[in-house]
């Protein structure tokens, strides 16, 4: 590509580099303001979970939190699953609420409905017979899932 910098009848080369040096302080005519919608007004709410643990000898006591972000409608069918290297094949899992089910292949089913940005959960997952392999223990993963909502999940150590 090449610039003609020779002066012709019309427009010189430097004429049009100064009109293109005011032309970048010019106002736009054109402007587009757009909103976001608030989090809390619409949108898929997303479910959380968190975990706080104790460990004694190889039972794991798990206080559990699963809350949802603000969004639109309420959220059904609320699982939380566990899953990782350290439950072991005979880690026996319970918990402590009338509100949860109780474990079914390593999955529990919250009876009712969370609404988004209000409703909060806590309760305590006992896991006996947890694998506490490696210097920093083994992971488990807990996930949580639920009809209208983006899933969520934490995994906590053993260790």
């Amino acid at each position: 590509m090449s610039i003609d910098t020779s002066s012709s009848a019309g427009s010189s080369r430097r004429a049009v580099l100064k009109a293109g040096a005011h032309a970048a302080w010019a106002v736009p005519a054109v402007q587009v303001a757009t909103m976001v919608p608030a989090m809390a007004a619409s949108g898929t709410p997303t479910l959380a979970v968190a975990v706080a643990r104790t460990i004694s000898g190889t039972t794991m006591a798990a206080t559990v939190t699963v809350s949802a972000s603000a969004g639109a409608g309420t959220i059904s069918n609320v699982q939380l699953t566990l899953s990782g290297a350290g439950l072991s094949s005979t880690s026996a899992l319970s918990e402590n609420s009338a509100n949860w089910s109780a474990f079914t292949t390593r999955t529990t089913t919250y009876n009712g409905s969370l609404t988004p940005g209000t409703s909060l959960t806590t309760f305590t997952v006992t896991i006996t017979n947890i694998d506490k392999g490696g210097s920093n223990g083994q992971p488990i993963l807990f996930a949580v899932s639920g009809a209208g909502a983006n899933a969520g999940s934490t995994s906590v150590q053993t260790k």
